[in-house]
C-alpha cells in the first residue's frame, strides 16, 4: 500500500494525484509544486501545434476558467498555459494555484482540452480501478483529496504519471 511507504505529509497529495489520473485518463501527468502552492496538469497532443493554434487554445482555456469564476462570484485566478513541441507531438501544461482550485474547474479544463484536440489527444487506457465506471465516486475522491491537500503541509513536490494501466508517483524537486 502506498500510504505505508510514504511519509504521512504526502498521503493527501498522493491521493490527489492518483484520484486525478484515475478520474481523467486524458491527463498524462500531474505535478504538485508545494513551494509555489501550485498544481500542473499535462496533456500530450499527437502533432505539432502551430503558434496560432497554441494562442487560440491558451485564450480558450483562460476565457473558460475566468467565466467559471465569474459565475461563482470569485476573482479570476492566475493560470499558466504552456506548450512544448517535440518532433510530432505537443506537450500542453496548465498550471494553477491550489488554494482556490475546485474539482469542477479541473473537470472543465480536462473536458475543454479533450474537446479541443479530439482524436489528436493521447488518452491513457482506463486503470483497473476505473473499471467500475463510478464517475460520481471518483469525483468525490478528487474533491476530498483536493480539500485535504489544501490543508496539508506538503513540503516535497510530487509527480504522478500513467504507465499503461498503472499510476506511478515520484518525489520531485
Amino acid at each position: 500500500m502506498i500510504a505505508n511507504r510514504l511519509p504521512d505529509e504526502s498521503n493527501d497529495s498522493v491521493n490527489l494525484i492518483v484520484s486525478l489520473l484515475v478520474r481523467h485518463p486524458e491527463l498524462s501527468r500531474v505535478r504538485i509544486k508545494p513551494r509555489f502552492a501550485a498544481i500542473a496538469f499535462f496533456f500530450i497532443v499527437r502533432e505539432r501545434l502551430s503558434d496560432n493554434e497554441q494562442a487560440r487554445v491558451r485564450a480558450r482555456v483562460l476565457a473558460h476558467v475566468h467565466a467559471l469564476h465569474r459565475l461563482d462570484g470569485t476573482r479570476a485566478p492566475r493560470i499558466d498555459v504552456r506548450f512544448r513541441t517535440e518532433r510530432n507531438a505537443t506537450f500542453v501544461e496548465i498550471e494553477r494555484d491550489t488554494r482556490t482550485l475546485a474539482r469542477e474547474e479541473i473537470s472543465l479544463v480536462v473536458e475543454l482540452v479533450a474537446l479541443e484536440f479530439g482524436e489528436r489527444l493521447m488518452v491513457n487506457p482506463p486503470s483497473d480501478e476505473a473499471l467500475d465506471d463510478d464517475l460520481g465516486g471518483r469525483d468525490d475522491a478528487v474533491g476530498s483529496a483536493l480539500d485535504a491537500g489544501r490543508r496539508g503541509k506538503q513540503r516535497k513536490g510530487l509527480v504522478g504519471l500513467r504507465d499503461d494501466r498503472r499510476v506511478l508517483i515520484y518525489f520531485g524537486k
